[in-house]
């Protein structure tokens, strides 16, 4: 027997209606934000950077200089580095020599 009017049925129709309205919030939200949310230049040693905040909820270090992003956060924890985050290294790229 299908029960279509349940308490269990209303609270899973009250939670796919719930779920529907976040989505339609968060693309309402992503669409109207500025974007960075935060931005605000700081110093490291002797380097000039920007801390800029942005949606969803990312951190970025960007050199002040050279624009080079030095660091990523994870989605909504900004004190966690982003796991595929890779940081640009200029002593790792190798010179190319081209013979004339």
């Amino acid at each position: 027997m299908n029960n279509h009017h349940g308490p269990e049925y209303v609270q899973s129709q009250a939670k796919t209606a719930a779920a529907a309205l976040i989505k339609k919030a968060a693309r309402f939200v992503e669409a109207n934000i500025p974007s960075p949310v935060f931005k605000k230049r700081f110093t490291h040693g002797k380097g000039k950077l920007t801390a800029q905040f942005e949606y969803p909820g990312v951190l970025k270090v960007i050199d002040h200089e050279t624009g080079d992003v030095m660091a990523v956060s994870a989605p909504g924890m900004p004190e966690q580095l982003c796991p595929n985050f890779k940081p640009y290294t200029p002593a790792l790229e190798q010179s190319v020599i081209v013979d004339r």
